[in-house]
C-alpha cells in the first residue's frame, strides 16, 4: 500500500533528524519538528486541494451560465505565498494559507468592503492524525468549496440587483 503525503513528510523529518544525529549535530530526535513538517505539507496540500476543487466547480458552473452572467475566475496568489482569490464582479474571495490555518476573506472589489470570513484549521488527534476543521467540525475541500462558491453567486447576485 503506497505511503499517503502525510506520512512521506513524517518519515522524511525522521530520517533527516536521524543523519544529524549520526553527524553529531543533534542529541535525539525532536518530535516537535516532525510535526511541524507534517502540518506545514499538510497545509498546503489541503490549499492546492481547495483550488483545484473551486477550478472544477467554477469552470463546470462557467459553461452553463447564461451569456449574459459574470464569469467566475480562480487564480493563484503568486509564487511566495501559498493561496488563491476567486473573482467574480463585483467579489473577489481570497483564500490565505498559513501553517495549520486556510484563512478566507470576501469582499467587494474596489471598496474593500467585507461580505464574509472565516477560518478552517488543522487539529493534530492522536498518533499525530491532522483533521481540517471550520467551525469545529471536519472538514474536506469539496463541500467547503460548493459552499462558498454558492455563497460567492449568491452575494453577486445580491449586489448586482
Amino acid at each position: 500500500m503506497p505511503l499517503n503525503s502525510r506520512t512521506v513528510s513524517w518519515i522524511e523529518s525522521l530520517a533527516h533528524q536521524e543523519g544529524e544525529i549520526a553527524s553529531g549535530e543533534r542529541l535525539s530526535i525532536d518530535i516537535v519538528i516532525a510535526k511541524e513538517t507534517v502540518l506545514k505539507n499538510e497545509t498546503i496540500h489541503y490549499v492546492r486541494a481547495l483550488q483545484a476543487e473551486f477550478r472544477e466547480l467554477s469552470g463546470f458552473l462557467n459553461r452553463r451560465l447564461p451569456s449574459s452572467s459574470p464569469r467566475i475566475h480562480v487564480v493563484g496568489l503568486g509564487e511566495t505565498e501559498e493561496g488563491f482569490l476567486i473573482e467574480r464582479a463585483p467579489l473577489k474571495l481570497t483564500f490565505r494559507a498559513q501553517m495549520g490555518v486556510v484563512q478566507f476573506v470576501c469582499e467587494r472589489l474596489l471598496t474593500n468592503e467585507l461580505q464574509f470570513s472565516g477560518a478552517i484549521e488543522a487539529k493534530f488527534g492522536p498518533f499525530y492524525e491532522l483533521e481540517w476543521l471550520f467551525l469545529g467540525k471536519p472538514v474536506t475541500p469539496e463541500p467547503l468549496a460548493r459552499h462558498y462558491l454558492t455563497e460567492l453567486l449568491q452575494a453577486t447576485g445580491q449586489l448586482r440587483h
